[in-house]
């Protein structure tokens, strides 16, 4: 290790994605060693994580705490979890699950957009986060009580700009599942409205319904 980088550790320590604490070095996914083996119980049989204790806290701080730097972990990791799963990658573009406008502005940026950044960087694919768009301000899915009320919240809420996914291969990305109405649609809107050939949703974390 440089002294350049020692210094850095001491003044600007690396902090754990998972449990916030300063590391004492720095490594490519940003985990301390005990959360890479504490969060290893927290994945589901499809590859993603279930949406509890530090995978939830991680997540909030991510959506809403402005800690866009997790981004470069999480999206690497769902990679990670894509290559494993799926073995062979036949994707020509990564999309992100889009925000309204207005969410968009208040928030600042679009989570799930630094992850398919992250991971199409990493899978060698395109990355476009501009075809899917949301044209109506829904209701937080977290607050809509069951999977027909969400379903009926995001009737309509997708559009396509442009023939971009015209033809391709999508792997649509967002940072959790809940019931899955949001994919759905989306999925929906990119297969009919954007003429894509196929529609993969692949998320970071689910919740178990």
């Amino acid at each position: 290790m440089s002294l350049k980088t020692k210094i850095a550790n001491i003044f600007f320590p690396a902090r754990c994605v998972f449990c916030d604490e300063a590391m004492d070095y720095r490594t490519l996914y940003c985990i301390c060693d005990k959360c890479n083996i504490e969060i290893k119980n927290y994945y589901t049989a499809d590859g993603c994580f279930m949406f509890l204790d530090k995978i939830r806290s991680s997540v909030l701080r991510f959506k809403f705490a402005k800690a866009t730097d997790y981004a470069q972990t999480f999206g690497l990791t769902m990679a990670a979890q894509l290559k494993l799963r799926l073995g062979k990658i036949n994707f020509d573009v990564a999309v992100p699950v889009p925000l309204s406008p207005k969410r968009l502005r208040k928030r600042g940026y679009n989570q799930s957009a630094l992850l398919a950044k992250v991971i199409a960087n990493e899978l060698n694919i395109d990355f476009d986060d501009k075809s899917l768009i949301k044209i109506k301000e829904t209701e937080i899915q977290s607050k809509s009580h069951s999977s027909s009320q969400r379903a009926k919240n995001l009737k309509g809420a997708f559009a396509i700009k442009g023939d971009n996914l015209k033809g391709k291969r999508v792997l649509l990305v967002d940072d959790v599942r809940t019931t899955g109405a949001t994919l759905e649609e989306c999925s929906n809107t990119i297969l009919k409205k954007g003429k894509a050939i196929s529609v993969f949703p692949w998320v970071f974390a689910r919740v178990d319904t």
